[in-house]
């Protein structure tokens, strides 16, 4: 009896820290400003991680350099798993590649890759551009005339354009690259018609679309989108193009695996959940892209070793 008591208590001791966690409020800080498509997927998660994690959720907006000086800092912050960060590649990958940041994979771990989105490459309705080779064909009478919209210098946006410009032969310096400093201030310069040609996401131009502000080419997916069925994939144009804005959660290095197993267990409790699925649909997404930190572990790799050969040899031109 008294082994069977002492058994009981032990198991009971070991499972009070990651029964208790969290026992604080978590904190999302976002990597870019609020508007753009970041910002937007962690507002449509918000009510149901404070549902499924017992806790308020604090976002908080960290921008800066590209996105990566909201992961400079998760790298300094406390690994309890009550801090965490939502980025993009611009800032998880791509950033810190063409900055030489000390930042590294292992420095994060990825607790669950909340959005998939392909960008599509978009143009203000009064421009002349009605399907890409237009573009092409302008862009290459004009070398390094036409000015092309990025949130930041190596932003996920920019990297999808570098693809573009390396799959039409156009190269690097095919544009004038015009960093806005986000997702959300490029598209009001899109929306007012200061900026004329960008990579957008759908979620934030569907409005635009339908009030004839923008006019779409194509979108970087394997498939057309159901939502915009006129516009081809830039694989049906002969491009081999699919790319999109990956936007990830990321605990510190060094928070304790129970804590991590909960936290990725806790984001996928909401992915499951049928109120999030409904209006994660509405956004125009496809819930598969929602995935578990260990599942997008092996994409978050792959992106990391292609991306330093494009960029590097962007950044010594």
């Amino acid at each position: 009896m008294r082994q069977t008591l002492w058994i009981t208590a032990s198991l009971l001791f070991a499972a009070t820290p990651a029964a208790a966690f969290p026992d604080k409020p978590i904190v999302i800080n976002v990597c870019q400003p609020a508007g753009g498509g970041n910002d937007r997927s962690a507002q449509s998660f918000v009510p149901f991680a404070e549902k499924h994690f017992g806790r308020p959720i604090i976002v908080q907006y960290r921008p800066g350099a590209g996105g990566t000086l909201a992961m400079q800092e998760i790298k300094s912050a406390a690994p309890d798993g009550h801090t965490l960060v939502l980025c993009d590649p611009g800032g998880t990958i791509f950033g810190p590649i063409v900055q030489n940041s000390k930042f590294a994979p292992s420095d994060v771990v990825p607790i669950a890759r909340t959005a998939f989105i392909p960008w599509v490459l978009t143009v203000h309705s009064k421009t002349p551009y009605k399907t890409v080779n237009d573009l092409v064909i302008e862009a290459k009478k004009q070398p390094g005339q036409l000015r092309g919209a990025v949130a930041d210098i190596a932003s996920a946006d920019h990297y999808t354009w570098l693809l573009f410009t390396k799959a039409t032969g156009l190269g690097p310096t095919g544009f004038r690259w015009i960093p806005y400093g986000g997702g959300g201030p490029k598209l009001r310069a899109m929306l007012a018609g200061e900026s004329e040609i960008d990579m957008m996401l759908y979620p934030l131009i569907r409005d635009a679309i339908q009030k004839g502000i923008v006019r779409t080419l194509a979108v970087a997916a394997s498939q057309r989108l159901k939502e915009m069925p006129d516009t081809p994939t830039f694989k049906e144009l002969g491009h081999d193009i699919v790319d999109g804005l990956s936007i990830a959660i990321f605990a510190p290095a060094g928070t304790p695996p129970d804590r991590v197993a909960r936290l990725r267990a806790g984001f996928m409790a909401i992915r499951n959940d049928p109120a999030y699925q409904e209006a994660y649909g509405k956004q125009g997404q496809d819930i598969a892209s929602f995935i578990s930190g260990s599942a997008y572990q092996a994409d978050w790799d792959r992106t990391w070793s292609e991306a330093r050969t494009l960029l590097k040899a962007v950044t010594t031109k």
